[in-house]
């Protein structure tokens, strides 16, 4: 949480000196989304969306947000053995924005954001058991968790989305947002070493770089030029 204040102060502060500019928009968002595969449950994010127009319906600006991560990933090898694996994660972002007008009334834009996040915390609990009977090998169940210093320190995410500003009145909106989150890099190397993942089957890595589609709203305001 004090990393993410930090992010949203250092934000307000670089583009406090830009407010001179054309008109100016800030949000306060809250959001969840899910991710594309081995979705356990939603993730919550929040966070703060600035930025200003710069010229033919262009803006730049800031997007600093928590994003959280919650997968859950079930194979079996064999009918006697099985594993699961559980990853939650979270993380503070810190985004560069660029929006585009679409249409004319200016209510309407499209985005790409890129930027790098700082982990919050972080576990992985993996079950692994086995019912084997026969002298080829022996039952177990076994349950390993894996704690923060496994996770990436920092992680890139892009962000592509849509956005829609709605008035409340006076220079107030209602904020909506949808927004898809790829990962490019894992969270965490599921190929560390650490732990045996010999009994899961199929795309393991698909857990670790989870991409997200949130929905947004906040409540925003625009300073006129």
């Amino acid at each position: 949480m004090k990393r993410f204040r930090l992010f949203l102060l250092t934000g307000i502060i670089i583009f406090t000196g830009f407010s001179s500019f054309a008109n100016s928009f800030m949000s306060l968002w809250f959001g969840a989304g899910l991710s594309f595969a081995n979705n356990y449950d939603y993730g919550q994010s929040y966070g703060l969306t600035y930025f200003k127009a710069v010229k033919n319906g262009v803006g730049i600006g800031i997007t600093a947000f928590s994003q959280s991560y919650d997968q859950f990933y079930n194979r079996e090898a064999s009918v006697v053995q099985g594993a699961t694996l559980s990853m939650k994660a979270q993380y503070y972002f810190f985004s560069p924005t660029i929006a585009m007008d679409l249409g004319r009334s200016g209510r309407f834009k499209g985005y790409i954001d890129i930027g790098v996040g700082m982990l919050g915390s972080g576990s992985t609990i993996v079950h692994r058991w086995s019912t084997t009977k026969w002298p080829l090998g022996s039952s177990y169940d076994s349950t390993n968790t894996q704690k923060s210093s496994e996770f990436s320190s920092m992680a890139y995410r892009v962000g592509v989305g849509f956005s829609q500003f709605y008035p409340l009145g006076g220079r107030f909106y209602l904020y909506m947002n949808e927004d898809l989150g790829i990962l490019p890099l894992a969270l965490q190397n599921a190929n560390d070493g650490n732990y045996d993942y010999s009994t899961f089957t199929g795309n393991l890595a698909q857990v670790f770089t989870p991409t997200y589609l949130t929905l947004r709203m906040g409540i925003g305001y625009i300073r006129r030029r």
